[in-house]
């Protein structure tokens, strides 16, 4: 007989360890599905917002293109403002090299800026004055 109640006893602690381990898996498949959920929202807002961002870019793109577009025609106002004036100097013809940056690379993308025009102190000095000083 005490073979048979060490046997349920057993028995018993075999069943409750069963349905804990039972308990715990069940759990545990919860937070695994809590987490596969959080990662699918994550995963749609990222595509949402990289979608949101392509536009942004499109828009900024299609300004670069107008921006290209006003600066040339800028360009040739001022080369024929340029050819209308004959006997003023204009500065935009000292300034070469902006169309390089504009128009290096067909793809639509900058890859390089025009250069800085440094101008010495003496030559700002000697420009802004009327007259030579001593």
């Amino acid at each position: 007989m005490a073979d048979e109640s060490d046997m349920r006893n057993e028995l018993a602690d075999l069943q409750t360890r069963a349905d804990q381990i039972a308990d715990e898996s069940l759990e545990s498949t919860r937070r695994m599905l809590a987490l596969v959920e959080e990662s699918k929202d994550a995963g749609i807002r990222t595509l949402v917002m990289l979608d949101e961002q392509g536009e942004q870019l499109e828009r900024i793109e299609e300004g670069m293109d107008q921006i290209n577009k006003d600066m040339k025609d800028a360009e040739k106002n001022l080369n024929n403002l340029g050819q209308f004036c004959g006997l003023c100097s204009c500065p935009c013809n000292k300034i070469k090299g902006g169309g390089q940056a504009w128009g290096g690379n067909q793809d639509g993308v900058v890859n390089s800026q025009p250069g800085a025009r440094v101008v010495d102190e003496r030559e700002q000095m000697a420009i802004s004055g009327g007259f030579i000083r001593r």
